[in-house]
This record gives C-alpha cells, structure tokens and sequence, in this order.
C-alpha cells in the first residue's frame, strides 16, 4: 500500500475538487451487451408509467436495435469529441446483461449500468466512492468499471465501495407505485386568523395544484408559528388541490 501512496512526483491518477478545473480525464459509456432490466417493483417505483409496459415486454431481452445502435453513436461521438479537446476517455468493459445471476434470495438479469458511469461512482478528491444500487439487476453495475477502478487504485487512488443491500422481498414495498397514485379523501379545511393578525378578514389556507406551495392566503404567506407554508406532499395527480390548516403538519388534498 505505501508503495502505491501517490507523492508529489508521481500525483494520484484522481482528482477532483470543484466542478470547473479543465478535464483531463473522463469515464464514457458503452452500450454494447446491454439489457432491459427485469420488471420489478423498484422498476415500478421509479421508471414514468408510460414505460412500464415496455419493461413488462422486453425485461430480460435486449432494447431495440435502432435504439442500440442510435445510443452506440451517441456516447461514441461524445468520446470522440472530448479526445479532440485532449481528454483521455476511458471506456468500462462490455457486458452481456442478458446473463442471468443472484444471490441466495433472489436471481435476476442485468440492465444498461454500464451506459452512464454517473450512477454506479463519484470522485470526492483523490478518492472512488463506488455506490450502491437499489436495483437488483443493477446489483452488480461496478463491475464493468472494476478494470479502470483497479487501475487507479493501483497507480494511488483511494477507493471505497458503499454496504451492498441484501434486496430480498422485504426491502420492497410492492404496493409504493399504486399508492402514490391513488386519490385521497377531498376535504377542505380552513380557518380565519385572529383578529390581531394584519389578514384578518382573510382565509389561513387556499387550495392550489397539487405539488405546488400551499402558500397561506395572508400576506405573509407563513403559518401561525411563523414558518413558510411547504408544498402539497402526498397528493395524488388525480387532487384537484390542497388545502393547509394553521398547523403546519396538516394538509389536505382537494
């Protein structure tokens, strides 16, 4: 380990401490050996419902060969444009996704996590934080990378990997999705300030879109303890609105 410890003769191969120092060096995607991941009910969680159908399809298989080729053109384009401006790209190893693996709980096929390096690590300093996916198919999304990753480890880059979740059935609430969509009760609650206040004549509360501030109707638009009123958490997109009373922690949906 000490022989690898970077020094000011030789500096650690990463670094990174602001977001506006030139690039010197770079992680780009491939997209060959890539597959559609398995639905599940992470997948229900988290893809927009106009692509569920899809994933209930083709989960396992491989995406459309338009679009594989059209995204092959893409991240190569991009590599080439960045070794152009003379940043050394690097490229993970291609993986057949398709491949079936697990653990003892559970057996999956992978998905696409070696297109975008952005969600399986980040560079803090000299150091790899190599994150932990709530995928099962993504259970293993690293190890394309392991190749670049042993590389800079050995040359004096720090390196650290996240506690992989074990991802049984327990760690997943299959009914999440419905319940983020289903409606709830339409009631309207509102209350009229003390006399004191500068809005007497008007409502604590008013319904707006649902996701949008909850803003009280007086001008101060803050709640009787003086915090700003928050946003409409939990409505459904079938709530015409919502409605806060006086107390900040209750909303109604409208």
């Amino acid at each position: 380990m000490t022989e690898n410890a970077p020094s000011a003769e030789r500096p650690a191969p990463v670094g990174s401490y602001n977001e506006w120092d030139p690039l010197e060096e770079v992680i780009v995607g491939v997209v060959d050996g890539a597959a559609v991941p398995p639905w599940h009910p992470a997948i229900e969680a988290t893809v927009p419902p106009e692509a569920w159908d899809f994933y209930r399809r083709n989960g396992g298989g491989g995406f459309p060969r338009e679009q594989v080729e059209a995204a092959r053109e893409e991240l190569d384009g991009f590599a080439s444009i960045l070794e152009g401006e003379g940043v050394t790209v690097r490229r993970p190893d291609p993986v057949d996704q398709s491949r079936p693996f697990g653990t003892a709980d559970w057996t999956s096929t992978g998905g696409s996590s070696h297109t975008f390096p952005r969600d399986i690590a980040l560079v803090a300093g000299d150091q790899i934080v190599e994150a932990t996916m709530g995928w099962r198919s993504y259970y293993f999304a690293t190890h394309p990378f392991r190749t670049i990753f042993k590389d800079y480890f050995r040359r004096g880059a720090r390196w650290v990997a996240a506690p992989k979740p074990q991802l049984t059935d327990a760690s997943f609430n299959p009914g999440y999705a419905a319940a983020k969509r289903r409606p709830c009760p339409r009631t309207t609650r509102s209350r009229t300030p003390p006399p004191s206040s500068p809005s007497s004549s008007r409502s604590w509360t008013r319904a707006t879109s649902c996701g949008s501030a909850a803003t009280s109707s007086s001008s101060a638009a803050t709640s009787p303890t003086g915090s700003a009123s928050s946003g409409c958490g939990g409505c459904s997109a079938a709530s015409s609105g919502c409605t806060r009373s006086p107390s900040p922690t209750t909303t109604r949906c409208t």
